[in-house]
């Protein structure tokens, strides 16, 4: 196995054992946009790292149906993170906004028609453009098979830059109502609750920001990689556009590593998921919480052999503060468990 796939190989498996757990923390707060966000990136770890390790050096189709799943899973996934990014910062600007009710269902729906509903619509648009049933890369394994057409671009490139910008947007202004309330707020942290809120909230706009302009960067990259490719060739037709899409395309490793920009916008593909792990488990799961999860599969263990205690009844660590000093009767919730 080459030295770039190994480091790959270790990182990535490394980025799902790291963030995977974190998710049992987080979906009894019905915080779906971070347990969306947990969910994307490792289910994109453990599927290139797999591919990884499976094409190490070789491009023979030893699995055609692992192939069809992991294929959709990565076009999907390019648009899953930026989804669930964009959940988290419109939690986020309704909170600081005073704009936030909670409405846990209503909230789950919203979330999940944002972070499942828009990659399964970038799948269903992306058969539209499909030429191939899917391309084998050498080294990096199973991909995502379009060609040069004017249509790719509305039907499948677009849709992540669009959702990243729509986060972004989210995030400057969640920025812009921390800055206008900032006496509310530090009324708020200056109770008890200011060394948990206070970091949970910089981690957070700060984690946001790091993501959308990481996503933005990869969406460059990749349109620079496709410009000296693309000749603005119409949209053949349904049947002439899938003349070929029961085939297989095979690319070896040296014939896309001579491309500098193709061998860059893989390489940054690749790459970009094991960074989302790292990045959320650095600012994000330093917190109690999370070390708890890590500990929770040990635990449920020790219990089943009769050597832990059992079971506590959970208590939710929901924060509540009710601001009724502001105009009007304003209140403003703080849910710190709805952040992360």
């Amino acid at each position: 196995m080459g030295a770039s796939n190994i480091i790959f190989s270790i990182f990535s498996l490394l980025g799902f054992v790291l963030i995977a757990p974190q998710a049992l923390c987080r979906y009894e707060s019905w915080n779906t946009g971070s347990v969306l966000y947990i969910g994307w990136t490792s289910v994109m770890c453990i599927t290139l790292g797999i591919n990884a390790i499976i094409w190490n050096g070789n491009y023979t189709d030893w699995s055609p149906i692992w192939c069809d799943i992991s294929s959709r899973i990565i076009i999907a996934g390019l648009v899953g993170i930026p989804a669930s990014t964009l959940c988290i910062n419109r939690r986020l600007y309704q909170i600081l906004s005073l704009q936030y009710r909670r409405r846990p269902a209503l909230n789950v729906v919203c979330d999940l028609c944002i972070g499942l509903g828009l990659p399964a619509l970038v799948i269903v648009l992306y058969y539209t453009v499909q030429e191939y049933r899917y391309l084998l890369v050498e080294d990096i394994g199973c991909w995502y098979a379009t060609v040069d057409w004017t249509l790719v671009v509305p039907l499948n490139i677009l849709w992540a830059p669009m959702t990243t910008i729509a986060s972004l947007s989210y995030s400057c202004l969640a920025i812009r109502e921390a800055r206008f309330r900032k006496a509310e707020l530090e009324f708020v942290l200056s109770s008890e609750s200011r060394s948990l809120c206070s970091r949970r909230l910089t981690r957070l706009i700060l984690l946001s920001i790091i993501q959308d302009v990481y996503q933005l960067l990869l969406t460059i990259i990749c349109f620079l990689s496709a410009i000296p490719q693309f000749d603005h060739t119409p949209w053949p037709g349904w049947d002439a556009a899938h003349e070929n899409v029961t085939q297989v395309y095979t690319y070896n490793a040296s014939a896309w590593q001579e491309l500098c920009w193709d061998a860059v916008a893989l390489y940054s593909a690749q790459w970009l998921w094991v960074f989302h792990a790292f990045a959320f488990v650095i600012l994000v799961g330093s917190a109690r919480e999370a070390y708890r999860s890590y500990a929770l599969p040990f635990t449920v263990a020790l219990r089943r052999l009769g050597l832990a205690p059992p079971e506590r009844p959970p208590v939710t660590p929901t924060i509540a503060i009710t601001m009724d000093k502001f105009p009007k009767g304003q209140k403003m919730y703080v849910w710190c468990t709805f952040l992360f």
